[in-house]
């Protein structure tokens, strides 16, 4: 794959398409914007009340957008030319956009690489501010971004000590709106040491959580994880039953080590208990504890940066795990974009023969695209949608 040149030109003859104007995340629209003054603003809270008021000024919600192939808006596919002016992709350039998949029952081909799948068009996710976009619905093995998302991306991934730097190739998607273009570059990643590899021959751990501590140079984060649920659930619990159960307590307990075979199993139970009146609290007053996740940026409230680890972790109680399930999926925050963001991640495979690679040399990487702003768009939601999370299941950055 051609690696990119540094050459910007752009082909004039090509018609633009444009997507509608997205207000920047920091916008906020104030009275003056919509035609009222000060004055007009106490007059309507006299007539229509003050909450009305408040939801008609609102900032303009940000949520990443779908747009399909065969759409009028769909980007201008180009590739960067050094000594010529960039190139528009017309033709089946089936390395766009990739993607791995299963086959046969398999996600490995018989060289033990990826199942890879090349497109030349695909429907994509792109993010508000038009500069990150991915294709949707697959397990993206490259995803898009301008030099000033790739720049501020790898920035913070050597200040990180990082081994994965994200590098752009010549393909690139342009996207425009009213105001400007957009030029969204290819991207692979690259491991510093180069015989684990670059682009699509990068080699990982399989490991979800070995593959998180990859990326981020980080170590124990599965040990780390289970008690600061733990600390989370009861820490919740206390405060919607008012600290009577005294769950926290119970939690502390675990995570400090009780020795006492006994108190032990009775504060496991305890947090079962714990665990059911959850979902059932949960089902009968979701509003209220909506509420108090937004106040602790857990489950669909996070709002992660660059470098952050997520987790969805699940407290299942022990009738529960019996069933088929997850315990936990972890992913890190390579690349983000106001409310939007794109993780890179793995996970275990189960696949016989394909064992070894768990902590690592697994070709199995893939890039997602979560969103903040939309509840089906989040990271939690995203996790519970695979049906692999069983009871109670909460989604945290690890600290």
């Amino acid at each position: 794959m051609a690696s990119h040149s540094g050459k910007t030109a752009r082909d004039s003859t090509a018609k633009q398409r444009t997507l509608p104007v997205t207000r920047q995340p920091d916008e906020r629209v104030q009275p003056e914007s919509r035609g009222l003054t000060t004055r007009d603003v106490l007059q309507l809270q006299r007539q229509i009340g003050n909450q009305a008021v408040v939801r008609m000024l609102a900032p303009v919600v940000q949520r990443y957008i779908r747009i399909d192939t065969g759409s009028q808006t769909y980007p201008i596919r180009k590739e960067a030319r050094t000594f010529l002016s960039d190139k528009t992709v017309t033709g089946e350039d089936n390395e766009f956009f990739i993607s791995q998949e299963k086959r046969q029952n398999s996600w490995y081909n018989e060289k033990g690489g990826a199942n890879l799948s090349y497109k030349s068009t695909a429907n994509l996710l792109v993010a508000a501010d038009l500069d990150l976009a991915i294709e949707a619905g697959v397990e993206a093995k490259v995803f898009f971004a301008t030099k000033a998302r790739i720049e501020e991306s790898n920035t913070i991934l050597e200040k990180i000590k990082s081994p994965i730097r994200m590098q752009p190739t010549s393909r690139y998607l342009e996207i425009s709106d009213k105001n400007r273009v957009y030029m969204l570059f290819q991207i692979e990643p690259k491991r510093l040491n180069k015989q684990k590899g670059v682009g699509l021959k990068v080699t990982v751990p399989q490991n979800c959580n070995q593959m998180a501590e990859l990326v981020t140079k980080r170590s124990g984060l599965a040990s780390d994880a289970h008690p600061q649920a733990l600390l989370i659930a009861a820490n919740l619990m206390d405060t919607l039953t008012g600290g009577v159960y005294k769950y926290l307590t119970v939690a502390k307990s675990i995570v400090e080590g009780e020795k006492n075979q006994n108190k032990l199993e009775e504060s496991l139970k305890r947090l079962d208990e714990m665990a059911v009146d959850f979902l059932r609290m949960y089902k009968e007053s979701p509003e209220k504890i909506n509420h108090l996740l937004r106040e602790q940026q857990v489950n669909q409230f996070l709002a992660p940066k660059i470098g952050d680890v997520l987790v969805t972790r699940s407290l299942a109680t022990d009738e529960e795990k019996q069933k088929d399930s997850f315990d936990y999926h972890f992913g890190t925050v390579i690349a983000r974009s106001g409310g939007d963001y794109i993780t890179m991640e793995n996970y275990a495979r189960r696949e016989k023969g394909h064992e070894g690679t768990s902590s690592e040399g697994d070709p199995l990487f893939f890039f997602k695209m979560y969103g903040t702003e939309q509840a089906e768009q989040t990271w939690h939601n995203q996790q519970l949608a695979t049906g692999a999370f069983l009871g109670m299941t909460l989604s945290f950055i690890v600290r």
